[in-house]
């Protein structure tokens, strides 16, 4: 069996008791990330500046594992409010250009912010 690691970056915005991702061989699974900094303040007061935040949460964790953005090969969104599934896809497609990973989008009852998105990855092989 490959081993597993878990790892969570230094300046991280963790608020429990987990990793924020787990890699086994040359895959990683990220946990749920939010808009928020390492102080825990929300950033973005809108839904297009928070999906930026917390993608831009996600390639820093991926950077620490190894990977890029566009190894990411499946995406779990949560929004608070569907009716903002159109300007998320905004943001989400400026932050992945032509690259498009498969991807789920639900409603979920979100703690103070908009959106939380998991993530995917295969270390050099997505792309």
């Amino acid at each position: 069996m490959t081993a597993v690691s878990l790892m969570t970056p230094d300046d991280a915005a963790v608020g429990g008791h987990y990793s924020s991702v787990a890699r086994i061989g040359d895959l990683l699974f990220t946990a749920g990330h939010v808009p928020r900094d390492r102080h825990r303040k929300i950033i973005g007061h809108n839904i297009e500046e928070q999906t930026a935040a917390v993608l831009q949460n996600i390639e820093a964790t991926l950077k620490l594992a190894g990977a890029v953005p566009t190894d990411i090969f499946q995406v779990r969104v949560y929004l608070t409010d569907l009716r903002l599934a159109g300007r998320f896809n905004d943001a989400y497609s400026a932050f992945f250009g032509s690259h498009r990973p498969v991807r789920t989008v639900v409603g979920a009852r979100l703690n103070e912010v908009l959106v939380e998105i998991d993530v995917a990855a295969a270390i050099g092989g997505a792309g």
